[in-house]
């Protein structure tokens, strides 16, 4: 494949810096060198932060980040391409990720380079050959901040046009690997799907040069090592008949509205009941004024947990009837008036919208009962 005298030079400048120990210096006349021959050149224009950022992200180099982001910046009030926009979007991402290195949860959380660079991967658009690197990272992303459901279905809407894609494929995996390390039991089956899907990542031939030179090492050992978990527990995954003949729990597990920690998979019986319950640690030193079994503080938390699941649960409940119940017949005894904004109007919508404000409302309207009723009896 033929490939312009610029993208030639942009390869070899990202070999030469990319895993080598040149200075800082050495890198930014490079750049100065590459900007001047180069200056009209759109290839040029339109790869050169890519690989740069590519250099920052195996090396660590603050300054280049920060010159990286001015450069991209400038181009702003330009260009609105989906290039763009992918590379301020990786800039920021590797930002990021070397402040992930030395700083705590708090100070992650609290900074905003994850927030601006999940902003600009958004603007990248589906006709792209970015977006699905640019989804994958949004995934990422909502990983990092622990939203580790949200970060799988995020993975998954990729693999549903790019269902080959590495990348997506190997990071829904450290997504369900993170949930495994959250819950209070290993899940050997979640282990079992983390490999598969390793595996299959590792198929993709583009990998390399989609995630770098050593991204094919890392997943290899991620695979490898539950491979020897899975051997020493001697597990061989056996597909399990589901006979849920309620259709109450079968569109709960469908959706994973169960509050356990099967991640919607079906192991048993148990896999279709509620069963997550907190955890609390007191100190003998607190005061049992209210009830003798517990503490204080333990005994509102409990209360409070309980108001939580009895609003959920409740919704839930709302949303199946909403979403099984047939409404059309109803809806023809009522002339909603017609307008240009798109939006349906129907029982089964209004349902579905109560649904909804009474999931978001009410758990909060009796957390608040529940504290202002503790505090009084502090008082």
């Amino acid at each position: 494949m033929f490939k312009s005298e610029a993208l030639n030079d942009i390869e070899a400048f990202q070999i030469k810096h990319e895993h080598t120990d040149t200075s800082e210096r050495c890198v930014f006349q490079d750049i100065s060198g590459l900007d001047k021959k180069h200056s009209k050149n759109m290839d040029y224009y339109h790869n050169i932060e890519g690989a740069i950022c590519n250099i920052e992200a195996s090396r660590g180099l603050s300054s280049l980040l920060n010159a990286n982001i001015k450069r991209l910046n400038k181009k702003t009030t330009t260009d609105s391409s989906p290039n763009l926009h992918y590379n301020l979007g990786n800039t920021f991402f590797a930002i990021a990720v070397l402040k992930e290195k030395s700083n705590s949860m708090e100070q992650i959380l609290e900074s905003t380079d994850f927030h601006q660079a999940r902003q600009w991967f958004q603007k990248v658009p589906n006709t792209s050959s970015y977006f699905a690197l640019a989804q994958t990272y949004i995934g990422i992303i909502l990983q990092r901040y622990g939203r580790v459901l949200e970060s799988i279905e995020s993975h998954n809407r990729i693999l549903k046009s790019h269902p080959n894609f590495g990348m997506a494929l190997a990071n829904k995996a450290e997504s369900i690997s993170y949930y495994i390390n959250l819950a209070p039991q290993q899940s050997l089956r979640l282990l079992d799907i983390s490999k598969n899907l390793y595996l299959d990542a590792l198929k993709d031939p583009n990998l390399e040069k989609v995630g770098g030179a050593k991204i094919r090492r890392i997943f290899e050992a991620r695979a490898t090592s539950i491979q020897k978990i899975l051997a020493e527990e001697n597990y061989s995954y056996k597909s399990i008949e589901k006979s849920i003949k309620s259709k109450y729990l079968s569109f709960c597990f469908q959706k994973n509205l169960f509050l356990n920690f099967d991640f919607g998979i079906y192991y048993d019986r148990e896999s279709i009941k509620d069963t997550f319950t907190p955890t609390f640690i007191e100190s003998s030193k607190e005061t049992r004024s209210i009830n003798q079994l517990m503490s204080d503080r333990v005994y509102i938390s409990f209360q409070l947990f309980n108001q939580i699941i009895e609003a959920y649960t409740s919704a839930r409940f709302s949303f199946f009837n909403a979403s099984s119940s047939n409404t059309s017949k109803y809806d023809k005894l009522i002339r909603y008036s017609y307008t240009y904004d798109g939006i349906r109007h129907s029982y089964h919508s209004g349902l579905l919208k109560q649904v909804f404000c009474y999931l978001y409302n009410r758990p909060f309207a009796k957390v608040a009962i529940s504290l202002c009723s503790a505090a009084s009896e502090a008082l």
